[in-house]
C-alpha cells in the first residue's frame, strides 16, 4: 500500500515546481551517454521483458547509476528502509525537448515527497530514443545528507516506477497504473554470482534434489529432510560453487533449504533413500548440524573465492548429507508437488584452503521470547572465549562470507567480533533487513578471528503487529537469530556456538512464584505456561522482562558435528561485558 501511494506521489505536479538540475542530452561517439563508465559492475531488469533496466558501478566514495526505462515521461528511482515511502530517499528524472532533468527528494512519512534542502544526486546525462528514457547519476554513498539514505553493504530495498508522460503541469501525469512500479531488495555491492567466475576446465556437476515432494498443509511449518550422498570420487575434490534449483511456480512456497554435513554412518543402510518429514529421523541424523550449503527465499547463487572450496570425498570428509527443505505450508495448492534442492559444481583441482561453516547466535528452541506489540526488541547470541579459546587454530581463522538468517519480525541485524572486551569488527551489519530476502554475503574483505575472541548475532525484531509471545523454533511464525560464517582453514570436528537467556533465572528475575521447583532444562509446556502468566501489555513489566534477558545467566552450546558438548550447557555461563558505538548516524 505504502509503495502505491509513494508511486501515486511520484506522479503529481510537484516536479514542475521543483529547480531541478538541467543537462542538454549528449551521446559519445560510442553510443555512452557522456559522463558513463566505460562498463558497468552490474546489472538488473527490475521489470519484465528489460522496460525497466537498472545498471551501476561504484568505488568507496561514490556510485554511478544508469537507468533505462521504456518510456518517453519521468523515470523514479529510490531508496527506502523499509521498503514502503516513510523515510525514503528518491531520484526523479526525465528529458523534455533535448534537455534532461532530476530531483532529489524524500519522504519523512506516507505523503507526498519534499524536494531535498540539499540536491546530493549528480545528472551526468540524459537521452531519450527509440522509446526509451536513458538516465546517468551519480551520487556520493554517503551524501552527509539526513534526508538521504546512506549507502552501504547489506540489504538495500529499492523502488523503481516510470510514466509515459513528463510532467507538465501543476497537476502533474496521471497515475501510471499498477505495473510501471515496484520494490527489490538486494545487495547492491555485492559481486553478481549469476555469471560463473572461476570454473576451471575440468569442473563437474551435481544436483542434490527432493523429488515430486508432497507436503501435506498441516503443520503449519513442515521440514522435509532427504538423506543424499555424493557422486564416487576416487580423490578429494573440491566443492566451489552450488545454486538454488526451484521447481519452476514454487519460488513462494520454499522458505529456506539447508544441508548439514553427517560424519559417521547411519544407523540403518535402509536412511540413505530417506525422504521425509524431518522429526521422523533417528535423533543422531537430526542433530547433524555443520552447514555445507545454505539458501534462504530471495537468494541465488554462491561461489567460493579463487583460493577455497568445500572438500569432499577424503579423509575425514562427510559420509553423507541431510537436506532440509522449509516449506510454507498453509498457503500450498491442493496440487503442489516440489523437486527443489542444490546444484554444485566440484572439481578434482584442489584449492589452497578447505571451507568451513558454523552457527553462531541465539539457540532456536521456545526458550527464546520475544514479547508483542514491540517496535524494537532486541536479542543476542553470543559465542564465548571459552569455545573460541577451545578449538580455533592459533593463527585463527580467516572468514570471508556470512549468512544472516531470521524468521517474519526480524527488522534489523548485527553479527559483531570482539577481543578483550572491546569491538574489533562488524562481519555483517544489516540495517535494513529484509527477512524475504537472505542472501550469503561475500565480505569486501576477509576478518581473522583469533582464539579467545567472543561472537555476538545480535537481532532486532519487530513485533508491533503481534498479539502474543514469538516463540523461537522452526515455524515461519517462530523465530531465529542465526549467523552461519564462511571461513578457512576448516576446523574438524565444529559446528556450532550458541546461547540464550536461562529461562528458569529470567522467571526468578520476574517474581514468577513456582520458579525455584522448576528444572533448569525446562520443557516447552512448562515455559509457555509460565510466560504466558504474565501481563505482555504492561510497558513497565516489558521493560523489567528486557532486564532480565540481558542479566540473566546462559544457556551456551559449544559443539562439535557429531553433537558431543565439550562444556556443560547449564553451568552459569555469563554474557560477556563488551563495548561498542551506539549506531545513531547524526540524523
Amino acid at each position: 500500500m505504502y509503495v502505491k501511494r509513494f508511486l501515486t506521489y511520484l506522479a503529481s505536479g510537484v516536479f514542475v515546481l521543483c529547480h531541478c538540475q538541467k543537462l542538454a542530452s549528449k551521446t559519445t561517439a560510442d553510443g555512452k551517454q557522456q559522463g558513463e563508465p566505460e562498463s558497468y559492475a552490474r546489472r538488473l531488469a527490475l521489470a519484465e521483458n528489460d522496460s525497466y533496466v537498472l545498471e551501476w558501478s561504484y568505488t568507496v566514495e561514490d556510485v554511478v547509476f544508469r537507468v533505462r526505462a521504456k518510456t518517453l515521461g519521468w523515470v523514479g528511482l529510490g531508496f527506502s528502509p523499509s521498503g514502503g515511502m516513510k523515510g525514503a530517499d528518491l531520484v526523479i528524472g526525465w528529458v523534455q525537448d533535448g534537455e534532461a532533468y532530476l530531483t532529489d527528494r524524500f519522504a519523512r512519512a506516507n505523503e507526498q515527497p519534499q524536494k531535498d534542502n540539499h540536491q546530493d544526486y549528480e545528472l551526468l546525462s540524459g537521452e531519450e530514443a527509440n522509446q526509451h528514457t536513458t538516465l546517468v547519476f551519480r551520487r556520493k554513498l554517503n551524501t552527509s545528507d539526513c534526508q538521504d539514505m546512506v549507502l552501504k553493504s547489506g540489504t538495500t530495498r529499492l523502488l523503481w516506477s516510470y510514466h509515459e508522460d513528463d510532467p507538465s503541469s501543476a497537476d502533474g501525469p496521471s497515475y501510471h497504473g499498477p505495473v510501471h512500479r515496484g520494490t527489490r531488495s538486494m545487495l547492491l555491492f555485492a559481486q553478481d554470482y549469476s555469471k560463473k567466475l572461476n570454473m576451471p576446465a575440468d569442473v563437474k556437476t551435481h544436483e542434490f534434489l527432493n523429488s515430486n515432494v508432497r507436503p501435506l498443509r498441516q503443520p503449519q511449518t513442515l521440514y522435509w529432510c532427504t538423506i543424499l550422498q555424493f557422486p564416487k570420487v576416487d580423490s578429494r575434490h573440491h566443492i566451489i560453487r552450488y545454486e538454488p534449483v526451484l521447481t519452476p511456480g514454487n519460488e513462494d512456497f520454499v522458505h529456506h533449504m539447508f544441508v548439514y554435513a553427517c560424519y559417521a554412518p547411519p544407523p540403518d543402510e535402509k536412511l540413505y533413500t530417506f525422504s521425509d518429514v524431518c522429526l521422523k529421523l533417528p535423533k543422531d541424523i537430526q542433530n547433524c548440524l555443520s552447514v555445507v550449503f545454505v539458501w534462504s527465499i530471495g537468494g541465488g547463487a554462491f561461489e567460493f573465492p579463487a583460493n577455497v572450496g568445500y572438500s569432499v570425498g577424503g579423509p575425514g570428509d562427510p559420509l553423507f548429507l541431510r537436506m532440509e527443505v522449509h516449506y510454507d505450508n498453509p498457503r500450498l495448492p491442493d496440487d503442489f508437488l516440489d523437486s527443489s534442492g542444490f546444484r554444485f559444481y566440484y572439481t578434482p583441482s584442489l584449492r589452497q584452503h578447505n571451507a568451513g561453516m558454523f552457527i553462531v547466535g541465539v539457540f532456536s528452541m521456545w526458550w527464546m521470547i520475544i514479547p508483542p506489540k514491540q517496535k524494537k526488541f532486541i536479542l543476542k547470541g553470543w559465542c564465548l572465549e571459552e569455545c573460541t579459546e577451545m578449538y580455533f587454530p592459533p593463527e585463527g581463522i580467516k572468514v570471508f562470507a556470512a549468512f544472516a538468517h531470521t524468521h517474519l519480525t526480524g527488522d534489523k541485524f548485527k553479527f559483531r567480533q570482539f577481543r578483550n572486551g572491546k569491538l574489533v569488527d562488524e562481519i555483517l551489519s544489516e540495517e535494513y533487513f529484509d527477512s524475504e530476502f537472505q542472501e550469503i554475503q561475500r565480505l569486501q574483505n576477509e576478518k581473522t578471528i583469533m582464539p579467545g575472541d567472543v561472537l555476538m548475532t545480535e537481532c532486532t525484531f519487530k513485533t508491533t503487529d503481534r498479539t502474543n509471545i514469538t516463540y523461537g523454533g522452526w515455524g515461519r511464525t517462530d523465530e531465529m537469530c542465526l549467523s552461519v560464517p564462511f571461513y578457512y582453514p576448516k576446523i574438524d570436528n565444529f559446528g556450532d556456538c550458541t546461547s540464550t537467556s536461562q529461562p528458569v533465572e529470567v522467571l526468578k528475575r520476574l517474581g514468577y512464584k513456582n520458579a525455584s521447583e522448576l528444572p533448569v532444562e525446562m520443557d516447552q509446556d512448562s515455559t509457555i505456561k509460565a510466560f504466558e502468566s504474565f501481563n505482555w501489555t504492561d510497558a513497565s513489566f516489558v521493560s523489567k522482562f528486557k532486564k532480565a534477558v540481558e542479566k540473566a545467566n546462559l544457556y551456551f552450546r559449544c559443539d562439535n558435528e557429531t553433537r558431543l558438548e565439550q562444556m556443560d550447557p547449564f553451568a552459569e555461563w555469563k554474557a560477556p561485558q563488551v563495548e561498542y558505538p551506539d549506531d545513531y548516524d547524526g540524523c
